[in-house]
């Protein structure tokens, strides 16, 4: 199970996405006041307004987690694994457009308070594209372990 790469691209992908729930995915000034965004929603100070919790975004970044997770542990069923991980890969595709929907959306409601200034993206919010790469990668080196097995079938 650990001596196949895929098994470290979905634990690198699980590591990636975990590290999101600790880092600001980005920010913006409104009024002279910070407003950021984490995972959880928007952290707007007092002088603004309460916080904007955006729960289903953590939600789908756990879900992503637990099927990577899950993927690794049903290495012996490929085809399994291969639905997974595709799965997987769609899910956390939505993960990211649904982020930057949020973000968007958000500085909607955030313009109608007073100028906003366009979001600056931090270190969090390119770091969800890079679980997407080795989902991927996963995905293809399950293939490939499925393509030698049918190969070696064929051979016997």
């Amino acid at each position: 199970m650990w001596q196949r790469i895929q098994t470290l691209f979905l634990a690198i992908a699980i590591a990636i996405n975990l590290s999101l729930f600790f880092l600001n995915l980005g920010s913006t000034q409104v009024l002279e006041q910070t407003v950021y965004f984490t995972i959880y929603g928007f952290e707007l100070p007092e002088a603004l307004g309460s916080s904007h919790v955006i729960l289903w975004l953590a939600f789908i970044c756990t879900l992503s987690m637990t099927l990577s997770f899950v993927s690794i542990l049903s290495f012996k069923k490929r085809q399994t694994q291969i639905k997974l991980v595709q799965f997987n890969l769609l899910l956390q595709l939505a993960f990211v457009v649904a982020l930057f929907f949020a973000v968007e959306k958000f500085m909607g409601e955030l313009s109608t308070l007073g100028e906003a200034t366009p979001p600056e993206y931090d270190l969090g919010a390119y770091l969800t594209l890079i679980p997407l790469l080795f989902i991927f990668l996963a995905l293809k080196n399950i293939k490939k372990d499925e393509a030698l097995v049918r190969a070696a079938d064929r051979i016997r």
